[in-house]
């Protein structure tokens, strides 16, 4: 499960440091010069898939890898990740709704369901990242832009579309297929035939031992992005 703690960790440390990067953006006493050359950070479409290639260290001094299927859906509320780890059978399959996040893990049946309070990412959650130049990913020119020093992202000049993603953990995201529009398949968005969610235990997880709910009822709107954007 560490992946699934590592995304939900990235994920919340995302959000409650989303103020403290607004304050610095406010109370910034940039040059003019400075603020020219700041460049506006993508908003997501609607829809995507995205195919990435996952690498992150395994805490034992190795690493691991995995090839990752990515829908963002955020009409519909949702995002679907399957994870296929290399040379493990069975896929494991991360659903996030406006509500809970799912785990199913194919090979060993194995089924969680953890309630969420803020939702699924919004099209604009990279606002207020900071401009930090351009730089070569993969033989492709990129923009690159930091956030709250826990996640630098960059997007191809000519398209805008991303090319990596890097944590502060380290785990990189490198994007090898960008298709927008895109909806995630039907058949994945409902709990599987062998879970048994009527008996299932709901596992706590330690990074979320504190308490969130006053956190996010103080943050949730500043993270959910501008009027516009949020349904």
């Amino acid at each position: 499960m560490k992946h699934l703690y590592d995304a939900l960790f990235v994920f919340i440390s995302l959000t409650l440091v989303d103020i403290g990067n607004c304050r610095s953006f406010l109370l910034s006493d940039e040059s003019s010069d400075a603020s020219e050359a700041y460049l506006e950070p993508p908003v997501w479409p609607d829809r995507f898939h995205a195919v990435l290639i996952r690498d992150q260290d395994d805490g034992k001094g190795g690493k691991v890898l995995s090839v990752d299927d990515l829908y963002y859906d955020w009409p519909g509320g949702n995002n679907l990740i399957i994870i296929r780890l290399q040379h493990k059978f069975g896929d494991t399959v991360d659903w996030q709704t406006n509500t809970a996040w799912y785990t199913f893990e194919k090979d060993t049946h194995k089924c969680t369901t953890r309630h969420i309070p803020f939702g699924i990412l919004t099209k604009d959650w990279l606002h207020n990242a900071t401009y930090e130049g351009t730089t070569t990913i993969n033989g492709f020119e990129c923009n690159t832009w930091s956030k709250a020093n826990f996640i630098t992202y960059h997007a191809e000049v000519k398209t805008n579309r991303p090319v990596r993603w890097v944590f502060f953990t380290g785990m990189s995201q490198d994007i090898i297929r960008y298709t927008v529009d895109e909806e995630p398949p039907a058949e994945m968005l409902h709990v599987p035939d062998y879970c048994d969610m009527a008996s299932q235990v709901e596992e706590a997880d330690p990074g979320l031992s504190f308490q969130l709910p006053n956190i996010f009822t103080s943050y949730f709107n500043l993270f959910r992005g501008t009027k516009s954007i949020v349904q």
